[in-house]
């Protein structure tokens, strides 16, 4: 990676749970905050109150039916408004 450029990256995290996917995906993004990228997390409420420090949470509604066109539809517009460098899909229900 070019140390120069700096990106903004989504972290979509689909859970409600806090175990190790979670853990992970904090970890990380705060790892890409300290090299100087911006981060969003796009995730659930229950899981936003653990967005680390110089991350930006994003609440929707990604802990109903992963299925359901207007989950979906609010995931495709968050994600292009956003206008991500990189979107990053932590665990099989946001790969999904």
């Amino acid at each position: 990676m070019n140390e120069d450029k700096t990106f903004n990256i989504a972290q979509v995290v689909a859970s409600t749970g806090n175990g190790g996917l979670e853990r992970h995906a904090c970890d990380l993004a705060s790892g890409l905050v300290a090299q100087g990228h911006q981060v969003s997390f796009l995730t659930t409420s229950a899981v936003a109150p653990r967005v680390p420090k110089g991350v930006r949470p994003v609440i929707l509604s990604l802990d109903g039916n992963r299925r359901n066109p207007l989950v979906l539809l609010e995931l495709i517009r968050t994600l292009r408004a956003g206008k991500f460098d990189i979107i990053h899909a932590q665990g099989s229900k946001a790969a999904q």
